[in-house]
């Protein structure tokens, strides 16, 4: 794995305490500590994006609960520009 391009060496400091759990945590799951730190950090990241189907879902029920609304002339400006909002966000998203 030392030769292999696609990795990258690098030193880290961390607390006593967390380098202790991470060990502890490596022996039960029977992961090297690289392993362990490894797959942890790339659940974190899965974690932190949410997926396209939660994010449709929660699009549609706030669609339906301002639909359920009675709005005035000025709210129903105001979704607008949240609409257009939404509308560019969606599509930075997709480049």
């Amino acid at each position: 794995m030392d030769n292999d391009d696609r990795y990258t060496r690098i030193t880290l400091r961390i607390p006593k305490d967390l380098h202790g759990q991470l060990s502890s945590t490596s022996q039960t799951t029977s992961k090297s500590l690289n392993a362990e730190i490894i797959s942890r950090l790339e659940e974190s990241f899965k974690a932190a994006q949410p997926k396209d189907e939660e994010l449709k879902r929660l699009y549609l029920r706030v669609i339906y609960l301002l639909n359920k609304q009675k709005l005035s002339k000025a709210e129903a400006t105001e979704l607008k520009n949240a609409e257009t909002a939404i509308q560019v966000l969606e599509k930075s998203k997709s480049t």
